[in-house]
């Protein structure tokens, strides 16, 4: 899985952003990520590795960074998450909570089929 990055932020700012980015911090410890340049999809594709444990990251957060521009940032804000509801808007798993039942249904070669599926999840919910 690869981190997200927000599409507007890359869309706003794609002329001036390269594959290689610089996280620095107040103490002058610097790391690189790389970025895919991707603007359906943009994700950090090297790099998070080193940062999530050098800052010791939780598993699900989200990190926000400030743009210095010639491809420098620093960390902003961590917020661990502990709900969906909580992800951002930009990322894959957002979802909307009006009217969403989340359930989880284990997929086997049996069960696959859209009216198996249906039936294991109307069972979840008794």
């Amino acid at each position: 899985m690869f981190p997200k990055i927000d599409q507007v932020f890359v869309k706003t700012n794609m002329a001036d952003l390269t594959k290689t980015w610089t996280i620095m911090n107040n103490e002058g410890v610097h790391h690189t990520i790389v970025f895919n340049k991707n603007l359906d999809h943009p994700v950090i594709v090297s790099g998070w590795k080193v940062l999530e444990s050098y800052y010791n990251l939780p598993p699900d957060m989200v990190v926000a960074f400030a743009y210095y521009g010639n491809d420098n940032f620093s960390i902003s804000s961590i917020k661990e998450l502990n709900a969906f509801e909580e992800l951002p808007k930009f990322h894959n798993r957002f979802l909307k909570r009006e009217g969403i039942i989340f359930c989880d249904v284990d997929l086997t070669p049996q069960n696959v089929d859209h009216t198996k599926l249906v039936e294991l999840f109307k069972k979840k919910l008794r």
